[in-house]
């Protein structure tokens, strides 16, 4: 309810005040912090800005579409045109920062992704990569993970399983710099799927294994128990019933997709075949035909499932001599055949290989072109700074010879500034000492009343400057953020503030006895006009106590018993 409420006054604010880029800048801001937890109210506020697009700059236009295009990502919303994208990853190549650029290139892949260009995502995603500077303190290294991500599961999609193992391991790499520990662990879920497709069933199961307990290590119970479900058949076939029947247990118990009667969720249902495979090779028939036949009855099942349950029936059948069923679901998995699928997949994952390399190779003559074009650009700089630096030696030496003789002019005025100084000082000399008085106090009197004029605007504005001070600001954008408090180091900047813009606050609270350091901060709070609802959140004090000690510190400070107005008025008219 309050994130809708939140969501109603974001789009009454834009329907109302922003006509202007800082405005546009601080929505888009909000739009972008919200985006993490909820993808669905940050494309809400961004779709309601899409009017006023057309009077904003390029620089707040680029940064409204790459936002929209991130808010789509996250929501699931299909792109349906690379047009937009182009554009904004060619503005950011130009004019954005190096997580700018890797961002939008990232979006531009994704795009490519739904439009089904799956060559042209997988380039993107490494155009965005090289772009990030992993040397800079402030790297993006979360999208540098999601960039692996998506490229992972492209190549797992394509079947492409050398590439799902070396983009795995820098997916490792990354997630462990972004301190994302859950996706650092998910590189090994993609390596052991890379290790079945090349059918190094060793390294699957090694692997397998490890992502488990890693999983387990570090709190993830449900995906350890996912990352042994895949291990069912891969024990079953080497007739490791044993772990075979592990593997189905924790699987069974932590993976969260079974109901109360033992049913996994619709979409799943594969796994009945991996339960019957084992209780196949354990001879538990009666059991294997069970989940056979269950997986043969699943509504409007994919040709995986099919082949599966076909499978399965055939081995059964084989194995408890019945032939005649044995042949007829031998011939079911014929008309399947999934090895003529398989070659299929394959042969469209050699195109999209292909294309894939091509790509590549041609990125690497496009650099190596760009590299001739820069060293003839490097000859030609060479030649033209040579050219300027021959200029730039002339221009010296004219400068060099005009500032000699304007020395010289400056050392004869000067010349006769002295000579004019020696006569007045003759002259004031000669005065008689009450002539000499007088003007002495005349200047005097002119001093004190400039002096008096510049401190009185100088207490004048004391307000204005506590104010506008950036910390008093933060502490006043905290002061409305129940969950905010302010740091250690907040509040020693607080107190460098006062110092230097009130520098006899400190002395005069503590000029009778010394104040204790959480009394001085609610001193510093109550000058800066805040309510006492507001000192409680940012101090950590309840209300009842802040009351209590403001009537303590009315003694300590004024000496005299009083009410907290009391203190707060002393507090208030103290402005230097």
């Amino acid at each position: 309810m309050r994130r809708f409420i939140y969501l109603i006054l974001m789009l009454l604010m834009l329907s109302v005040s922003c006509t202007d880029d800082s405005c546009r800048y601080e929505v888009l801001d909000r739009a972008d912090s919200i985006m993490s937890v909820d993808a669905d109210s940050a494309l809400n506020i961004l779709n309601s800005m899409s009017d006023s697009m057309s009077s904003a700059s390029d620089a707040v236009r680029n940064r409204y579409y790459i936002l929209l295009a991130k808010a789509q990502n996250k929501a699931f919303v299909p792109f349906t045109s690379d047009s937009m994208m182009k554009t904004v990853a060619g503005y950011y190549d130009r004019h954005g920062s190096a997580n700018e650029r890797m961002l939008a290139h990232y979006l531009l892949g994704c795009v490519y992704r739904d439009l089904d260009s799956i060559p042209l995502a997988l380039q993107c995603y490494e155009n965005a990569a090289s772009m990030a500077d992993t040397m800079s303190a402030d790297c993006d290294y979360a999208t540098l993970c999601r960039i692996y991500g998506q490229s992972s599961d492209l190549f797992e999609e394509e079947l492409m399983p050398r590439n799902m193992l070396e983009t795995a391991d820098l997916l490792y790499k990354y997630a462990m710099k972004a301190k994302d520990t859950l996706t650092a662990l998910q590189a090994y879920d993609t390596k052991a799927v890379a290790y079945y497709l090349l059918s190094d069933f060793d390294m699957e199961i090694k692997t397998s294994e490890k992502a488990s307990r890693l999983y387990k290590k570090y709190g993830f119970n449900q995906e350890s128990a996912l990352a042994l479900g895949g291990l069912i058949v891969a024990y079953s076939e080497r007739k490791d019933f044993k772990n075979a029947l592990r593997c189905i247990k924790c699987y069974e118990a932590g993976s969260g997709y079974f109901d109360e009667n033992g049913n996994i969720e619709h979409g799943r249902e594969i796994y009945y075949y991996n339960k019957g495979l084992y209780f196949l090779g354990v001879n538990k028939l009666d059991s294997s035909l069970y989940y056979f036949r269950k997986l043969q009855k699943v509504k409007e099942p994919t040709l995986n499932q099919r082949l599966a349950a076909s499978r399965g029936l055939t081995l059964f059948f084989e194995k408890n001599g019945q032939k005649d069923s044995a042949l007829k679901y031998s011939l079911v998995s014929y008309e399947l055949n999934d090895s003529i699928c398989t070659d299929l997949m394959k042969s469209g994952c050699s195109s999209v290989q292909a294309q894939y390399e091509h790509n590549r190779l041609q990125k690497h003559a496009d650099m190596k072109e760009l590299e001739a074009q820069k060293a003839k650009l490097a000859a030609l700089t060479v030649f033209t700074i040579l050219l300027a630096v021959i200029f730039i030696v002339i221009i010296v030496i004219r400068k060099h010879r005009e500032e000699a003789a304007r020395q010289q002019l400056e050392y004869e005025h000067d010349r006769q500034r002295l000579v004019q100084a020696q006569t007045d000082l003759q002259r004031l000399l000669a005065q008689t000492e009450d002539e000499r008085n007088a003007l002495v106090e005349e200047y005097r009197q002119t001093i004190e009343k400039l002096t008096y004029k510049l401190k009185a605007a100088d207490t004048s504005n004391v307000e204005e400057r506590l104010q506008r001070s950036p910390i008093a600001q933060k502490f006043l954008y905290m002061s409305g953020k129940p969950d905010m408090k302010p740091s250690a180091s907040d509040w020693r900047e607080l107190r460098a503030m006062f110092n230097a813009e009130i520098p006899g606050f400190y002395a005069k609270l503590n000029s009778r006895s010394i104040l204790r350091t959480e009394e001085y901060d609610l001193c510093m709070l109550v000058r800066l006009h805040f309510k006492p609802s507001e000192m409680s959140n940012m101090t950590g004090i309840s209300l009842k106590n802040v009351s209590a000690m403001r009537r303590r510190m009315t003694q300590k400070i004024l000496g005299q018993d009083g009410s907290p107005k009391d203190l707060d008025e002393f507090l208030l008219s103290i402005k230097e």
